[in-house]
């Protein structure tokens, strides 16, 4: 089995964002699919293959059939970059979990934040665009506050439960403690914040992001927008789990490493 420094997460980060393309353009050579190669060439995965599984199973075909000729192709782009950053984050986290490369405390937002994601598909697909904004809203919170409770190591009942946790507010957010921890840097914290007042806007029937100048409601409008969100929100969620995924293991260099020579002395007494 192949080894690599299973620490070193920082490569990962030149990936992103994943590109736009057509369902047909994708290829072995993809962006996302080196992406995942990263940590999963070790376990045999044809990423392909399962990438391919995926869209079956979320409907996206589905979704893109139903989509208006005029828009397909542009639908298209906006859907298969959100399905790329969902999937992605899909196999890195049954990839660590699968190694045991995270933390019990990690485990909970993260897959409850990747569940949200795959349910945004059913709910596109049955045009219903203001439960997909609240969706989203729930992915980036969900993002931020495992976020934080992984670099502080301070994730606990009573911890979760006293703190107000605002993602937004200015001086005591955790938006800005991720800042100041530098998780984020200042222009990845204000892409957060205006996107999850966007989205707060939104489920809270804004006006302004449910309708449309001189124009009623226009689902096709309303479906781009939603996949733009989605999109974005993927991002963000899978930069910010990215980076504290490299606070975090390299936190724990020594422990991996202990156990990498370790392996590797039964391997040679074999």
């Amino acid at each position: 089995m192949k080894t690599f420094p299973i620490f070193r997460i920082h490569p990962l980060i030149s990936y992103l964002p994943f590109s736009d393309e057509l369902l047909s353009e994708i290829n072995a050579d993809s962006d996302f699919l080196s992406f995942l190669e990263f940590y999963s060439l070790p376990f045999g995965y044809d990423e392909f293959l399962h990438f391919k599984n995926y869209i079956q199973e979320h409907n996206v075909t589905a979704i893109l059939e139903e989509a208006p000729k005029s828009e397909s192709s542009k639908i298209e782009l906006r859907l298969i970059g959100a399905v790329k950053h969902t999937f992605a984050y899909g196999r890195l986290l049954t990839t660590l979990a699968g190694r045991d490369d995270l933390n019990a405390s990690e485990i909970p937002h993260l897959f409850e934040s990747e569940d949200d994601m795959n349910a945004i598909f059913s709910l596109l697909k049955a045009r219903r665009y203001k439960n997909v904004d609240q969706l989203l809203r729930s992915v980036l919170e969900l993002a931020v506050r495992h976020a934080y409770f992984s670099l502080e190591h301070s994730f606990s009942p009573e911890n979760h439960k006293t703190n107000l946790l605002s993602i937004t507010k200015n001086r005591d957010g955790l938006v800005k403690k991720l800042i100041s921890k530098k998780l984020l840097n200042n222009n990845e914290g204000k892409f957060i914040i205006v996107l999850y007042r966007r989205l707060s806007i939104a489920i809270h029937s804004g006006c302004r992001y449910l309708t449309y100048p001189e124009e009623p409601v226009n689902q096709n409008k309303l479906f781009l927008q939603s996949l733009s969100n989605m999109q974005d929100v993927s991002l963000a969620c899978i930069y910010i789990i990215l980076n504290m995924m490299r606070v975090d293991l390299n936190n724990n260099i020594y422990r991996y490493r202990e156990r990498e020579a370790f392996i590797r002395s039964k391997t040679k007494s074999v």
